[in-house]
C-alpha cells in the first residue's frame, strides 16, 4: 500500500513539475522522440548497414539545424527532427551538398502516389505524445520498406524527376512570396550539372509526366 502510494505521489509530482516547466517537458519528448526514431529503424543498421547516432551540439556533419537522430550508410543520409505539431524526416545523397537534401515525404510520396496522412500532435501527457510519434514514424517505415529500398542502397535513378518537383515548389513559393519568377536558384543549378552527367551529348532528360504531390 505504501509502495503504491509512493510512486502515485511521485508520478504526480513529476507531472506538476512538468507543467511548472516547459522546457523539461519539452526535453522528456525530445528524447521520447529520439528513442522512438531509433526503435522505428532499427531495420536500417542491421539490414541495410547504417550507422546511427544522436546529433551533437553544433554537429558540422548535420544539415537541418534540428536533427535529433542521423543515419548514414555510404550512399544516403537520413536525418531526423522533431518540429511543434509535426516531424520531419530528410534524406540526402552521400557526398552532395545541402542543396541536394530533400524531405522524404517528398519522395515517399512520388513514389507511392499517395499523400501522407496529416495527424495533429498531441502533447497532452508522454502517453499520447509516444502514439503520436509512433503513427508518424511508422508511415515512414512502412513505405521505406516497401518502395524506398533502392533509394537507401545507392540506386538513384528515381532522384531527378523528384529534385524537378522540388524545383517547381521552390519556383511557386519564391513567386508567392516576391511576386516575381525565379530565374535562377541552386538547386536549379544542380540538377543540371547532374543531367548534365546522365546526358553528356546536352540533350535534356524528359520531366517526368507524374502529377506533383500537393504540398
Amino acid at each position: 500500500m505504501f509502495r503504491n502510494n509512493f510512486f502515485s505521489e511521485l508520478k504526480e509530482k513529476l507531472q506538476r513539475s512538468l507543467q511548472k516547466s516547459p522546457s523539461l517537458a519539452k526535453k522528456n519528448q525530445h528524447f521520447a522522440f529520439s528513442s522512438r526514431v531509433i526503435q522505428n529503424f532499427g531495420f536500417l543498421t542491421s539490414d541495410y548497414g547504417f550507422t546511427v547516432r544522436q546529433k551533437r551540439r553544433n554537429d558540422p556533419l548535420a544539415y537541418l539545424d534540428d536533427a535529433e537522430v542521423i543515419y548514414e550508410n555510404g550512399f544516403v543520409r537520413l536525418e531526423f527532427a522533431l518540429q511543434m505539431d509535426d516531424l520531419r524526416v530528410v534524406i540526402t545523397p552521400a557526398g552532395e551538398p545541402d542543396v541536394a537534401l530533400m524531405p522524404l515525404r517528398t519522395v515517399l510520396e512520388y513514389l507511392t502516389g499517395q499523400k501522407q496522412p496529416h495527424v495533429s500532435a498531441s502533447h497532452e501527457n508522454t502517453h499520447q505524445f509516444e502514439a503520436w510519434i509512433d503513427e508518424r514514424l511508422g508511415w515512414y517505415q512502412e513505405i521505406l520498406l516497401q518502395h524506398c529500398v533502392p533509394l537507401i542502397t545507392g540506386e538513384f535513378t528515381d532522384w531527378l524527376p523528384i529534385y524537378h518537383i522540388q524545383l517547381k515548389k521552390q519556383e511557386k513559393r519564391y513567386l508567392v512570396l516576391h511576386s516575381r519568377p525565379l530565374t535562377a536558384s541552386a538547386l536549379g543549378s544542380f540538377i543540371a550539372s547532374k543531367e548534365k552527367l546522365q546526358h553528356p551529348s546536352g540533350q535534356p532528360s524528359q520531366e517526368p509526366n507524374q502529377p506533383n504531390p500537393a504540398d
